[in-house]
């Protein structure tokens, strides 16, 4: 898939809802992770910060899902909207999770 094609996706409402429900996920996960995890300052205020707003933070954190190896493959593919693919979301949301948080 071109850039042209991940930027048409970035703003498809339907992935972006599923987006917004993946982040909510993950930083509710981080809310409740040991203090003393690597990168947990960062990645708490990260965490509240898309609690508090977590429609602008989908609206950010859809570029580096779009930036997956995967997307367009069908294969793992966090785009697809199945439980497949909401698994592939949730992963691709948690690794990206650290570099959105500043942590890297």
């Amino acid at each position: 898939m071109n850039y042209d094609e991940r930027a048409m996706w970035a703003g498809n409402t339907t992935l972006l809802a599923r987006v917004l429900m993946a982040i909510v996920r993950a930083a509710i996960d981080v809310t409740n992770e040991d203090p003393n995890a690597d990168n947990h300052n960062a990645r708490i205020i990260l965490a509240n910060n898309v609690l508090r707003s977590p429609e602008a933070y989908a609206r950010l954190i859809v570029y580096g899902i779009l930036n997956n190896a995967n997307v367009g493959t069908g294969t793992s593919d966090p785009i697809q909207n199945n439980d497949d693919g909401d698994g592939a979301l949730q992963y691709v949301t948690n690794q990206l999770w650290d570099s959105y948080a500043g942590a890297v």
